[in-house]
Formats: C-alpha cells, sequence, structure tokens
C-alpha cells in the first residue's frame, strides 16, 4: 500500500525536521481512492485546516491523485459532515 501512495503524482516522504515543521489544522478527512489497479485505498488525515479550508485542501489532494494513479477519489470531511 505505502508503494502505491508513493507513487501518487507529488508525494514524498518527509524527513522528520520536514514533519515537524509542517503547520496543519485538526480536522480530520477521509480520501477514497480506487487505483488503475483496481485496489481501493482508504487514508485518514487529521491534520487539515479547520472548516471549509480543509475540504478544499482534501479535494485538492483527490485532484492529485486524480493525475496520479488513482482512477476514483472522493473525501470526507468532519466539517462537512461525516457521509453526508
Amino acid at each position: 500500500m505505502l508503494n502505491n501512495i508513493l507513487k501518487l503524482k507529488g508525494v514524498s516522504v518527509l524527513n522528520k525536521k520536514q514533519q515537524y515543521n509542517i503547520n496543519g489544522g485538526d480536522q480530520e478527512c477521509r480520501l477514497t481512492m480506487i487505483l488503475d489497479t483496481g485496489d481501493t485505498l482508504v487514508l485518514h488525515f487529521d491534520n487539515y485546516s479547520n472548516g471549509g479550508q480543509g475540504s478544499s485542501e482534501a479535494n485538492q489532494n483527490c485532484l492529485d491523485a486524480l493525475a496520479g494513479n488513482a482512477t476514483r477519489c472522493w473525501y470526507n470531511c468532519s466539517h462537512d459532515g461525516y457521509e453526508q
């Protein structure tokens, strides 16, 4: 699964210093992707910005995944109300 994530366009592994310097929010979002291999990948993140901004960030992540090796992508953020 990690190899699939690393194959997505724009994905890179951050070192400890880079991870420390990230300023994230505290909104949780779940991204679900169907990869071109047919596999389903579900990712949970809790570092999106609060409110609608975090939803916009998750949407951009889906667009990036679709430009890579995902054929479908959708997101679900706590701001929007899960499963709504």
